[in-house]
């Protein structure tokens, strides 16, 4: 993943292209990010409307990359939102790009965002969906109620570590089954 979209449009095309060219050589496919996305803590989705991903430079930007996958600005934003604050998926825009890409899209800044939504955006060319910081969040709620609540806070014994260590694995999985529901990726690989 190379993202490159906080500089002007010539530039993330040439550093994409860049990362591209590298990663050829070991066969690794790229994900690069045209658009910009906001911090989910300053989320203001009428402020940042003119970082979103415009329809039209999606077919140059892939050409003139050769990236494997499109991560996009559709209208969420990067880590966890506010209390209260819902982000608003622009559809329309997410439809125009879907039929101008000729790979796959990635969503990042899905975390809190409703998975009905979610659900709709993988109809529209989404295969991937960032979702790292409520799973994050739920691991380190479970690791730092077990480290303060339910063993000794001294930690003399590793097993203790292990104990706590496990809590945080579980709620990961428990973070990031309804993710894999809604976006119809339970047994995919």
């Amino acid at each position: 993943m190379i993202d490159a979209s906080a500089f002007p449009l010539e530039e993330n095309v040439r550093q994409t292209r860049a990362v591209v060219e590298l990663a050829a050589s070991a066969q690794l496919c790229v994900e690069g990010e045209l658009g910009h996305l906001a911090d989910a803590p300053r989320y203001d989705q009428a402020a940042n409307a003119d970082l979103m991903t415009q329809p039209t430079d999606v077919e140059p930007f892939i050409a003139q990359t050769g990236i494997d996958l499109l991560a996009v600005s559709v209208g969420t934003a990067h880590g966890m939102y506010a209390p209260g604050v819902v982000p608003a998926i622009d559809f329309q825009r997410l439809a125009e790009i879907f039929h101008c890409s000729s790979v796959p899209l990635a969503l990042h800044g899905g975390s809190g965002t409703p998975f009905d939504q979610l659900q709709l955006c993988t109809t529209l060319g989404v295969a991937k969906i960032n979702v790292g910081a409520a799973i994050f969040e739920r691991g380190k709620s479970a690791l730092l109620h077990t480290l303060c609540h339910d063993i000794s806070i001294e930690l003399v014994d590793a097993l203790q570590w292990v104990y706590a260590t496990e809590a945080m694995e579980l709620a990961f999985e428990e973070a990031i089954t309804p993710y894999l529901q809604a976006s119809g990726a339970i047994g995919k690989a």
